[in-house]
Order: C-alpha cells, then structure tokens, then sequence
C-alpha cells in the first residue's frame, strides 16, 4: 500500500541524487516506514561536497521539526553532533524532548567526559 509507494518514492528520489527531498521523504514516511537503521545508513554513505548539508543532517532537521527521534535516531545524531564538539545541541534537545533517551545514548555521551549530561540521560532513559 502506502508505505510500498513512499520506499518507492525514496528510493526514486535517492537514484536521482535528490538527497534532501529524499530525506525528507522518510522522515515524512507514514507511521514511520522509513525511520529505520537502513535509511540512516544509506544517507550516511552520501558523500557530500564542501559547504553542503548532508542528507542525514536534513533528515534529523526534518525529524526534530516534527516531533521526536526514536532511540535508534537519537544515538546516531548524537554520534553526528559529538563528532562536531556540539555537545550543546545534544543537552537542548533532551530538554526540549526531541530525544529518546536510552543507555546506549548515555554511554555515548559519558565516553565525551561529560557525567553530568550522561546522567540525566540515563535518568530519563528509565
């Protein structure tokens, strides 16, 4: 049914190198189709030239406008902006509750040094 059309759609999309419509094709897709480990992974593999968005980061963009992520999300944005030292954007969208805290996610985040931030992760994650 539907969700057949938008893997369809993403993927038609995704052939065509039109990565950001893509992205926001399976952030968009109906009861989260597409929100999964293997559409993560397809749009981290887009090489993305010097000053460009990259596909993942306008797919969370997408996610977080709408609502929140889902642990699998969460951890790997976390990864995303960790890697960029932007442990701050990480702390404003736990408080704004855009992300599903889990153990994974504060074992993340505990391997930065910050014990703090870990913690209320692993609080909230319970």
């Amino acid at each position: 049914g539907a969700e057949a059309l938008v893997g369809q759609n993403f993927e038609r999309l995704f052939a065509l190198g039109n990565y950001k419509d893509a992205a926001v094709a399976a952030a968009e897709s109906p009861m989260g189709a597409l929100r999964t480990k293997a559409t993560i992974e397809k749009l981290k593999g887009v090489q993305v030239q010097p000053g460009q968005t990259s596909p993942l980061l306008q797919y969370f963009g997408t996610l977080l406008t709408h609502g929140k992520l889902n642990p699998l999300e969460s951890l790997e944005l976390g990864r995303l902006v960790l890697a960029q030292n932007k442990k701050q954007l990480l702390e404003n969208w736990m408080n704004e509750d855009k992300l599903e805290c889990d153990e994974a996610l504060g074992d993340l985040v505990k391997a930065t040094g910050d014990n703090d931030l870990a913690l209320k992760i692993y609080l909230k994650a319970q």
